[in-house]
């Protein structure tokens, strides 16, 4: 990493203890030879599959609540229709780098811009406030229910609050208390925990265990405000066991 800043005489990373991000300087250099490196990628991985019909493993990226409420519990039927592939599924929110040179398929909440990927909507999803059941009893004595509540908020999605409160309240979102974080299963715990309502994916949130004793409905689901895509390599799209694997997440989804 030195050689390449010490090369072009920028920054490009910056070190925060044994965490690395890029620069707005390495951001653009990524972006620029993105193309060069799915290239390269496209080329060692040929080489590897080189005279095998399909290949050893899989890799998936999903959120780790679609993980843990979807992939998880379906593992079992995925290694009965391909028992030769080995997955390796990351969990991740992210996908500001979502490319084909990181995954094989990767599942996101909403529209993203993919590389080298095939995206198609694979679920309909609404948003459902939750809290803990302790709040949940102090909400149903509030007149002003909801307003008066700490209110969760994930960085990735600033409007989720404003748009839920439009769409079943009929009205802007009140400024109040809030609470960040920049990822859905930490507000989510953090509400389990009595620390305010945040907003879940719905049917997911239904799947996660603890739903309906630690943390509970909080009010109604908006209709479907995205939809869960899964974007596939391109270059394996129409092979028949990425076919399969399609088929074996749909199936899961509606298990």
């Amino acid at each position: 990493m030195r050689n390449l800043e010490e090369h072009y005489g920028v920054r490009l990373f910056v070190r925060d203890g044994r965490s690395v991000r890029l620069t707005k300087g390495g951001e653009a250099l990524l972006d620029s030879v993105r193309p060069a490196l799915l290239q390269l990628e496209d080329a060692s991985r040929s080489l590897l599959q080189h005279g095998r019909t399909s290949p050893t493993e899989l890799r998936v990226s999903a959120p780790p609540l679609f993980i843990s409420t979807i992939l998880i519990p379906n593992l079992g039927t995925f290694e009965k229709r391909l028992p030769s592939l080995t997955l390796r599924i990351e969990a991740s929110e992210n996908d500001r780098y979502l490319d084909a040179v990181s995954c094989d398929f990767a599942i996101r909440f909403g529209r993203f811009e993919t590389f080298g990927l095939h995206a198609e909507p694979l679920l309909a999803i609404g948003c459902m406030p939750v809290c803990a059941p302790s709040l949940h009893a102090a909400l149903q004595q509030s007149r002003d229910g909801l307003w008066q509540q700490t209110l969760i908020h994930v960085e990735g999605h600033p409007r989720a609050w404003a748009d839920w409160f439009g769409a079943t309240e009929g009205g802007p979102l009140r400024p109040g208390r809030e609470l960040w974080f920049d990822s859905t299963c930490d507000a989510i715990e953090a509400a389990e925990h009595g620390l305010g309502v945040a907003l879940a994916p719905s049917p997911l949130i239904e799947r996660r265990r603890g739903f309906g004793q630690t943390l509970v409905a909080a009010g109604p689901v908006s209709g479907s405000a995205e939809t869960i895509q899964l974007a596939t390599r391109s270059d394996i799209h129409d092979a028949p066991w990425a076919w399969t694997f399609r088929e074996w997440l749909a199936a899961s989804v509606l298990s």
